[in-house]
């Protein structure tokens, strides 16, 4: 593998940042499929089969909660730079990960590369 890339993986399972995949998509096999892509990039992700609330949204969103941004720098700009959008930050006590990205119609549809 590429020492860049496996750098970049040793520095985000580091943070240790916890990532939900939320999908309203219709394919319910979505967000498992990012998830698993944001693993591999060395990320703790997992995709409830929790849908977000609302309409699919135009954009990938990318939501930081309850302060997570202080302990995850490095895996807010990866998540920015693959997805090519801005996070936001909110306070929810019922929230129980650090980051939630919710699939837009524009979110790429990544995933792991296949074992050997």
């Amino acid at each position: 593998s590429d020492p860049a890339d496996e750098i970049l993986r040793q520095t985000l399972a580091q943070e240790g940042a916890r990532v939900w995949v939320l999908s309203g998509m219709a394919d319910r096999d979505r967000g498992t499929r990012l998830a698993g892509y944001l693993e591999f990039r060395g990320l703790a992700a997992s995709a409830p089969r929790q849908r977000p609330s609302g309409p699919v949204p135009a954009a990938t969103s990318i939501v930081v909660y309850n302060g997570a941004e202080a302990d995850a720098t490095a895996t807010i700009a990866y998540l920015e730079k693959t997805f090519g959008v801005k996070a936001t930050l909110k306070v929810d006590s019922a929230i129980r990960t650090d980051i939630i990205v919710t699939i837009g119609r524009s979110t790429p549809d990544l995933q792991a590369p296949a074992g050997p």
